[in-house]
């Protein structure tokens, strides 16, 4: 066998064995929904993680097998045996870290939304292209079944053309932010970008690009209406999107609105996809069946259940990817798409 044979051989061989990921920011998301999911899929294992508590980054090492821990995340990246590099801290350290990630030559999966802004996300974007390493946004409901089910009723043609979307989205008030940086960060605006609208709306909005194209946001209107936090409690918005699971018009426009409201009692999951001939119901941030609407009856569109560690089943297809496979369902471009949705949104509320 000759010098470059066994050089073939032996990557193979390291490809087989599976691919070693870092995390860095390992918080509460890691705990169950992500952090397994490493571990688990088949071809990659937990390599190290970075938490900025020693106690706690190995406390969490130790419960998920990790390998190493590390306290600084330049020393995860620099690490020979992290392969690719899971970013899941607040947002406003997405960008920073990706890009150290992705120069050091190493793919890089970042948590949602993608980044503090679009122009953030261009950032990691520019360094992805520039050191040709792959980037990927955790956008995971797109590689779950129950999601899947649905954009397929809709691209062949199962509720005729698709003309409207509605969307609800009521959550409880989650209250102040507290003085840690990370504490209760998701409404505060400077760790990430936005409120919840971004955190949890952004999945929502994910769903509309994956399933029908890029969404423009035509107007938009975001409120502090309780007064908890400095964050947004509530956002309308009126949008279009367009693209090619648009019901059998190809290259349709769908067009939509929607309502995020955090500031009251009442909670309300719920999208519908209407269509000429009928219409799919679905909540988002539940695993019960969505509802197809046909001829004044309604079904269930049965599905797989969803995996404990949800990020799992996109984990398996970034993995696959990286050996070489299809191309994983979530990328930094969409993930960036949806950041510039995101920006629409809330824009005169920051402005003001």
């Amino acid at each position: 066998m000759g010098e470059k044979d066994e050089k073939d051989e032996k990557d193979e061989k390291e490809r087989m064995e599976g691919i070693g990921w870092g995390i860095i920011g390992a918080g509460d998301v890691c705990e169950v929904k992500s952090g397994p999911g490493f571990a688990k899929a088949p071809g990659s294992s937990l390599a190290a993680i970075m938490k900025r508590d020693a106690a706690a980054a190995e406390d969490f090492a130790r419960r998920h097998g990790a390998d190493r821990w590390y306290t600084d995340a330049r020393a995860l990246i620099e690490d020979p045996k992290v392969d690719a590099v899971y970013v899941a801290t607040p947002p406003h350290l997405h960008g920073r870290f990706a890009v150290e990630a992705m120069r050091a030559g190493k793919p890089v999966l970042v948590e949602k939304p993608m980044g503090m802004s679009g122009a953030d996300c261009d950032g990691m974007i520019a360094a992805s292209l520039e050191s040709g390493q792959s980037l990927w946004t955790a956008y995971y409901r797109r590689a779950l079944d129950k999601f899947i089910t649905i954009r397929r009723t809709i691209e062949e043609g199962g509720i005729g053309a698709v003309r409207s979307v509605l969307i609800e989205l009521s959550w409880g008030r989650p209250g102040r932010p507290g003085p840690a940086e990370d504490e209760n960060w998701r409404v505060n605006p400077a760790a990430a970008g936005a409120g919840l609208a971004a955190d949890l709306g952004s999945h929502i909005l994910d769903l509309m690009d994956w399933f029908f194209g890029p969404v423009t946001v035509l107007s938009a209107q975001a409120m502090n209406r309780a007064g908890d936090y400095a964050a947004e409690d509530q956002v309308g918005a009126i949008f279009l999107a367009g693209g090619s699971a648009a019901g059998g018009e190809k290259g349709a426009t769908v067009s939509g609105t929607a309502l995020w409201d955090f500031s009251g009692a009442y909670a309300a999951d719920r999208t519908v996809i209407r269509g000429s001939e009928g219409a799919v119901e679905y909540s988002t941030f539940d695993d019960t069946p969505a509802k197809l609407h046909m001829g004044g009856e309604v079904r269930d569109i049965e599905h797989r259940p969803a995996p404990l560690h949800v990020h799992q089943p996109l984990i398996e297809r970034i993995n696959n990817e990286i050996r070489g496979g299809e191309a994983a369902p979530s990328t930094g471009i969409s993930g960036a798409r949806t950041n510039r949705a995101l920006d629409a949104l809330v824009a005169g509320y920051y402005a003001r």
